[in-house]
């Protein structure tokens, strides 16, 4: 330790004089930009298209402006020398979302990852019911990154084609709606090759182009259930939002009091800019290599899907890629994952709900369904199911959490869960009476694994 800050006092002179002199030449950039709109705009016959574009370069000058200010930098290159970088950003979306860290870590080392060659990408899928902050927190989180690494909005499947995003972009697909192909194509197409572009041929006004979607395209996904076809479902991150009571309370709690304070919604304030300076610090690095020299002694028990092992790893990488400056590289440039690095990982699914939905892509509601319908070996139908979730739900909310949306997704797809049709005969009254028909679904197991039935790091030795 002393030695780091013996590195970082010798640093202190050079990250302020460097920031300050990159602030000067943006400064220099944003006065050029600005000249240039005025003579667009008094011109004639002013270019549309061209004045978007020094427009967003306007923007992005001026918020790099903001995060390389010499107090904002050095503060990040402290917390990323002797801090802790990801608890700091934790600390920072707990001041308006509550019960959620595990959840932004998970989104944090998706981010990460981004910048790490060996990884296959990590792409958070948020569920919870609807109020609980699905949205908020990815929102709260998104305004901790650098604006040009987010995209944020409605849009067109193909749209993603047309504007030139760049790379390690952060997507935001609010409200998830099943049932789209082409947009599900385009996610797993990207993902399938994470570190490289995306290439898409077509024809225009007859003639051929070649249209192109940047690497390191993370998709997060919010949805109420868990409605995407599985093989999307195989690259997501599973983050389950804590609707309980409890939790709602504190928020709603918290909520009137941030009115009481006259507190606005969405602050931008130093913290958040600290933030954005570490990942753009992290950014600007550019692509590092990560080795795990302890890869012999990890121990992986789960054969049920030949994707979770590389997840856990990305997960196992992401921590040395926020912690780079606190870790050894060897001869070879490669910084090096820590035993502490492993252990944040598996942390993530000490909660026995948790591993079960790392293993099985389980939702709450799923996993819930599940213990009800283990608990029940003879079979219940959907209005039996609906009765016993807590809180209870009608049967229509019932068969979008069996089937998805539209007969897209759901349980049915992750669990082997059997249907039987019964005919019972139901009385009318004293004289009369009719035939009724119902399904029922029956589940003889569910294995609840706890994260030691998945992955062990065995001792030195």
């Amino acid at each position: 330790m002393a030695e780091i800050d013996h590195l970082l006092e010798e640093e202190r002179g050079r990250i302020i004089a460097d920031a300050e002199q990159r602030c000067q030449k943006i400064a220099e950039e944003i006065t050029g930009i600005k000249s240039e709109l005025d003579q667009e705009l008094d011109s004639d016959k002013p270019d549309a298209g061209y004045i978007e574009e020094l427009g967003r370069k306007l923007d992005l000058l001026m918020e790099l402006e903001r995060i390389e200010r010499p107090e904002i930098k050095l503060a990040a290159m402290e917390i990323l020398m002797l801090g802790d970088p990801i608890q700091y950003m934790i600390d920072t979306c707990k001041r308006r979302v509550l019960g959620a860290d595990q959840g932004l870590r998970k989104v944090i080392c998706c981010v990460s990852i981004q910048n790490v060659l060996q990884s296959m990408g990590l792409h958070p899928k948020f569920s919870g019911g609807s109020g609980d902050g699905k949205t908020l927190m990815l929102v709260i989180f998104a305004d901790l990154l650098p604006v040009d690494a987010v995209v944020f909005g409605s849009a067109s499947n193909m749209s993603v084609f047309y504007h030139n995003d760049g790379n390690r972009i952060l997507r935001i697909s609010d409200d998830y709606r099943a049932g789209n192909e082409a947009f599900d194509t385009i996610i797993k197409q990207t993902s399938s090759v994470f570190h490289r572009p995306y290439k898409h041929r077509t024809v225009k006004n007859q003639a051929p182009i070649v249209l192109e979607i940047g690497s390191e395209q993370t998709w997060a996904i919010t949805s109420v259930d868990s409605s995407q076809d599985i093989q999307v479902l195989n690259r997501q991150l599973p983050i389950n939002v804590d609707g309980s009571a409890e939790t709602t309370a504190l928020v709603n709690a918290a909520t009137i009091e941030r009115y009481g304070k006259g507190e606005v919604q969405f602050t931008i304030d130093d913290r958040v800019l600290v933030c954005r300076a570490i990942w753009q610090t992290l950014r600007d690095e550019g692509y590092i290599n990560v080795r795990i020299p302890f890869h012999d002694r990890i121990r992986w028990h789960d054969n049920s899907n030949r994707r979770n092992p590389s997840l856990f790893m990305d997960l196992v990488i992401a921590h040395t890629a926020m912690y780079r400056y606190q870790r050894e590289q060897d001869a070879d440039g490669f910084y090096l994952a820590t035993e502490a690095d492993f252990c944040s990982a598996r942390n993530m699914f000490a909660d026995d709900k948790d591993a079960q939905e790392f293993v099985s892509r389980l939702t709450g509601k799923e996993r819930e369904v599940c213990d009800i319908l283990v608990s029940s070996p003879h079979g219940l139908s959907r209005e039996e199911i609906g009765k016993r979730l807590n809180p209870p739900v009608s049967p229509q909310r019932v068969g979008q959490i069996l089937h998805g949306e539209s007969g897209n997704g759901g349980l049915m797809q992750k669990v082997a869960i059997e249907t039987e049709e019964i005919s019972e005969s139901v009385r009318i009254d004293d004289t009369h009476s009719k035939t009724q028909r119902r399904t029922l679904h029956k589940l003889s197991s569910f294995n609840k694994l706890g994260v030691g039935s998945i992955v062990t790091l065995v001792p030195k030795g």
